[in-house]
């Protein structure tokens, strides 16, 4: 499995310890690729090289007043957002992106669920298949706790949108500070064998201002349980999004952590 760190793609100090910490990728923004500056944009291919790091994944798809459903939904304007957050992907590797989006995705007063789902789905099937086939990009649907988002909560939900969405390059994430918020259960995901593309991980605790925080230490929460299961289904890819106390140690503390107990998941 390959283990990225999510954010701080045009900062070198944070690029240069996330590199020799040991991981394999950072994972960006996308609005950053859609709506970043120019000239923050024009260093950060260059940077990325550098330091030897793709940007594989990136997540915040969608800003909040970019509705996919509802009497707000644009397409057009849908459109023109993600072929430009996709081209300017293509340089710094990417090669997915996650659809967590909790204001975009929220269902509004005066809305229902059913349609609100399957506008969604028509939504992904209609605009942002065709085009990240064009990249050669995957989508993975990221389920939010319900207090971010009342619109897919549990990966089950995100493998019906998904399986709504009738395209071969839509997927599912799991996060674990989201499964453990909502409820979800590590079993949930052995449903979903070649559907879970991408996962996010965490210590959920919270952490002085943090609602989740970077992890210390194997044995302080089931890290073992998640990374077992996201193994059984074939999920390739792992980032840690949590918020930071200490970068400096923070950032090689949790790839310590996730080879350790990646190592232990080998010999079961």
């Amino acid at each position: 499995m390959k283990f990225g760190v999510c954010g701080g793609i045009a900062e070198a100090n944070k690029i240069k310890l996330i590199k020799e910490s040991g991981y394999d990728y950072v994972e960006g923004s996308f609005q950053y690729l859609a709506n970043g500056s120019p000239e923050e944009k024009a260093v950060t291919p260059d940077l990325l090289k550098e330091y030897d790091l793709p940007c594989k994944v990136v997540n915040c798809f969608l800003p909040g007043d970019l509705k996919p459903h509802g009497p707000k939904k644009d397409n057009a304007k849908l459109y023109d957002y993600i072929k430009r957050g996709l081209e300017y992907g293509k340089p710094i590797g990417l090669e997915k992106v996650i659809f967590g989006s909790g204001g975009a995705k929220q269902i509004d007063p005066g809305e229902d669920y059913y349609t609100a789902f399957n506008e969604t789905a028509e939504f992904l099937h209609d605009i942002v298949s065709p085009l990240f086939a064009e990249y050669g990009v995957i989508l993975a649907i990221e389920p939010l706790r319900p207090v971010e988002c009342n619109l897919i909560n549990t990966v089950r939900e995100g493998a019906m949108l998904a399986a709504a969405a009738k395209a071969d390059n839509i997927f599912v994430l799991a996060d674990l500070y989201h499964m453990v918020e909502s409820g979800d259960r590590w079993v949930n995901m052995y449903e979903l064998t070649g559907k879970l593309r991408h996962a996010h991980i965490s210590n959920p605790h919270r952490g002085g201002q943090h609602n989740r925080i970077y992890m210390k230490s194997v044995d302080e929460f089931d890290y073992f349980g998640f990374l077992y299961a996201l193994q059984k289904v074939g999920c390739d890819t792992c980032s840690v999004e949590a918020g930071v106390l200490d970068f400096d140690q923070d950032i090689p503390a949790a790839i310590k952590v996730l080879k350790t107990v990646e190592r232990m998941t080998e010999v079961v």
